[in-house]
């Protein structure tokens, strides 16, 4: 995904490699009548992002030169960015990176037993972060620029793995 950076020790263009994740969707998508189905209805979120996979991740960076950083993730409802005094918050709740996506999805994974590996695009500073505005075409054209790394990134996890 892409997502803002909140720790103002990332740069725009690095991807960071998810250690953990604040949902503050207000969504959890193993609500329902039928939350057994699946998968026993309540599970642990110890080590949602796996530690070999992330330990993988930022060997086949190194090895590829490819920047990344490492941190947690906090993800919101959207469709509007942050306000800079959400973010001072969110700072203070140990968030590096901020971003419209991706926790929902972690959950089921988790959910189904499933490994997961995530990474973020840090695609601008945050609202505030740096005198920020993020904009959704500072986005695009940071990830058009970045895709080529992602891909070999991506490709050498999934050789390595």
């Amino acid at each position: 995904n892409a997502a803002g950076a909140i720790n103002e020790s990332y740069r725009v263009g690095e991807f960071c490699i998810m250690a953990d994740q604040l949902n503050f969707t207000g969504r959890n998508p193993v609500t329902g009548t039928e939350p057994d189905a699946m998968a026993p209805r309540f599970f642990s979120m110890m080590d949602a992002y796996d530690p070999a996979l992330r330990a993988l991740a930022h060997r086949v960076a190194d090895a590829l030169s490819v920047p990344v950083q490492e941190g947690v993730y906090l993800g919101l409802l959207g469709p509007s960015f942050e306000t800079p005094a959400e973010i001072r918050m969110f700072r203070t709740w140990g968030a590096d990176t901020v971003a419209m996506s991706v926790c929902e999805e972690v959950i089921a994974a988790r959910h189904s037993g499933m490994r997961v590996l995530g990474i973020s695009l840090v695609s601008n500073m945050a609202c505030g972060v740096e005198g920020a505005s993020p904009s959704d075409e500072e986005v695009h054209e940071v990830g058009l620029a970045r895709q080529e790394d992602f891909c070999r990134l991506i490709a050498g996890i999934l050789e390595a793995e």
